[in-house]
C-alpha cells in the first residue's frame, strides 16, 4: 500500500489553507493577538453553534415554521482560549431551552482539542439523523 501523500496541494483543505494565507506576507504573524487563527477559531465556533441551533429548531434561518420557538438574536460570551481572549456571539431561541454542546452554557475556558472532539461529536449526531 502506499503511503498518501500529506503536501496533496490539491485535498479541499490544502486548497482552504492556501487561500486563507495567499495574502499573509508574513506567517510569523498567524498565531499572534489578533492574527488569522484566533479570527478562525471564533468564526468555526460561531458557525458550528448557529448549524447546532438550526438543527436543535428543525428549520434554517429565516424560514418559516410552525415551531413556536425560533431564533432570538444572539449573546455576547467571552472565551479564554490559547490564543487569548476572544468574543463568539451565541445564538439563542426565543424560549431559552437551546443546550449548545459545542461550547456549553457558563463554560469560559476553551482549546483546540476540545473544539476537536466536539467537531467529532457534532459531526457524528447530524450524519445519524439522516
Amino acid at each position: 500500500m502506499a503511503k498518501k501523500d500529506n503536501l496533496n496541494n490539491n485535498d479541499p483543505i490544502s486548497k482552504a489553507v492556501d487561500l486563507l494565507l495567499e495574502n499573509t506576507e508574513d506567517l510569523t504573524t498567524v498565531f499572534k493577538e489578533g492574527g488569522l487563527y484566533k479570527e478562525l477559531t471564533k468564526r468555526l465556533v460561531e458557525k458550528m453553534l448557529n448549524s447546532e441551533m438550526q438543527n436543535y429548531l428543525g428549520h434554517e434561518r429565516n424560514q418559516r415554521s410552525n415551531n413556536d420557538n425560533v431564533r432570538n438574536g444572539t449573546t455576547s460570551k467571552k472565551l479564554i482560549t490559547q490564543q487569548g481572549k476572544i468574543e463568539i456571539d451565541v445564538p439563542r431561541d426565543r424560549n431559552s431551552n437551546f443546550e449548545p454542546v459545542i461550547i456549553t452554557k457558563r463554560q469560559r475556558r476553551f482549546d483546540g482539542l476540545r473544539l476537536f472532539s466536539n467537531l467529532c461529536f457534532f459531526v457524528l449526531q447530524s450524519t445519524s439523523s439522516d
